[in-house]
């Protein structure tokens, strides 16, 4: 009995230890170094992975978004269209007179000029004394007796003015002098779009003024009319009245 027991003992003991055996082997397998990093290759790659996918869609956005700088700046550097509201197109004032406006201010001593009916020619001059003669062209106005008593000469078409002598009534025995347009001194303040009278005369055109030194002139359908130094006068084919 006793020697049938121990056998029985013996093959038990051996297969408890080598139950033992097996399960530590199965510890160091999971422990090994080569397994280890074959499952940290994989953790990485996966993550790459990853990574790249959610880099993509920003790069697809940033790709689309960047034509839409350009279209943004473009019509700010367009140049601006002469014919929208509030541009001026470069020679928009090529054929403004001299001064500037209806004010024209000759660079010369003197000036000659006609009104547009060719129907008043005056002569201003700033030579010593400033003064401004203007006669009537074929016609007369009339004159008191008391003034044409007093003139030698002829009264009735020419008015006067001077920086020593005030506005009066011209006595004269000649008529005043004409300015050509293509004359020197017609071109220091005639423009072409202003026109000619007679035989080439330049023309002060209605609703313009020249100065020649303290001496003004304005042209008006009505009538022509000079100062020098606050004082002057109209003169018209339907008469003359002293300012």
């Amino acid at each position: 009995m006793n020697r049938r027991t121990r056998p029985i003992m013996t093959v038990a003991a051996a297969a408890i230890a080598a139950l033992s055996l097996a399960a530590c082997g199965g510890s160091d397998q999971a422990g090994d170094p080569a397994s280890q990093t074959t499952v940290t290759e994989r953790s990485q790659m996966t993550t790459s992975a990853t990574t790249t996918q959610t880099a993509s869609p920003a790069a697809s956005a940033t790709s689309t978004a960047a034509p839409a700088a350009p279209s943004s700046s473009g019509p700010s550097a367009a140049p601006a269209d002469p014919s929208e509201p509030g541009t001026v197109p470069p020679d928009a004032n090529a054929s403004a007179p001299s001064g500037g406006g209806d004010e024209l201010t000759t660079r010369d001593s003197e000036a000659l000029f006609v009104s547009p009916s060719g129907r008043i020619s005056c002569h201003m001059t700033a030579m010593g004394t400033t003064q401004v003669r203007c006669d009537l062209v074929g016609a007369t106005f009339p004159v008191a007796d008391d003034v044409a008593a007093d003139c030698e000469w002829d009264t009735g078409t020419s008015m006067h003015v001077s920086s020593d002598g005030g506005a009066q009534v011209g006595c004269v025995s000649d008529v005043v002098a004409t300015g050509r347009a293509d004359s020197e001194q017609a071109r220091l303040w005639w423009q072409e779009s202003f026109g000619t009278a007679g035989n080439g005369q330049a023309v002060l055109p209605y609703g313009k003024s020249l100065n020649v030194g303290g001496a003004r002139c304005t042209s008006t359908r009505e009538h022509v009319r000079c100062t020098v130094d606050g004082q002057g006068f109209t003169i018209s084919t339907g008469g003359y009245t002293l300012v």
